[in-house]
């Protein structure tokens, strides 16, 4: 009685998207299978948490095994960013906020970005190179500019696991109006004439 050969192969996987949990590759199959009542036990899937490519390892372990030749076909999973689409309401988020400022002709805005809503754990910066105002002109407090962030990256212990998507990165804020000072007036003395002037 000769060993019976059997091909043990691990699934092919669709991409992940990172979820903040670890993720499994699925059941490997058997070709042929497994015969009933036999105690043979596959392991070796490929797992993984944060994003990058991870590849099985299969082995198989019981009573059984001695009754079977393997070959074994390993296959990776992959897992991907999480994207962050700005504007989003639900998941991780990126939050704008921008300053108001004083009239200065230009369009140059300062604020803040930060990452809310991230996964259990996760420690992710938001960072960006430039704020324009979309005027740079005083605007009516009731209707504030939107002042849109440029050059937005992230930073962080878990910052690999996360992607900005496409979309403007946008805030609102107000342009008031500058303080002028008069200086240097000087009034003359006049002879009386019944007249202002």
């Amino acid at each position: 009685v000769t060993p019976l050969a059997v091909t043990i192969t691990a699934p092919t996987t669709a991409s992940l998207t990172y979820n903040g949990q670890v993720q499994t590759q699925g059941a490997a199959t058997s070709s042929p299978a497994i015969l009933t009542n036999d105690l043979v036990t596959v392991s070796g899937a490929a797992s993984g948490k944060n994003v990058g490519v991870y590849v099985s390892n299969l082995a198989v372990s019981g009573v059984d095994v001695s009754n079977y030749t393997f070959n074994f076909v390993n296959k990776n999973i992959t897992i991907t960013p999480y994207i962050v689409v700005p504007g989003a309401t639900t998941g991780p988020k990126l939050v704008a906020a921008a300053n108001n400022k004083v009239y200065d002709t230009s369009t140059v805005a300062t604020g803040s970005l930060a990452m809310t809503d991230l996964f259990q754990g996760d420690s992710v910066a938001a960072n960006y190179a430039s704020a324009a105002f979309a005027s740079p002109n005083v605007n009516a407090l009731s209707s504030p500019q939107t002042v849109t962030f440029s050059g937005v990256t992230l930073s962080g212990a878990a910052a690999a696991n996360y992607s900005i998507g496409s979309g403007a990165i946008t805030a609102t804020a107000n342009i008031t109006p500058a303080p002028v000072t008069i200086s240097g007036l000087a009034a003359q003395n006049k002879m009386y004439t019944s007249t202002n002037p």
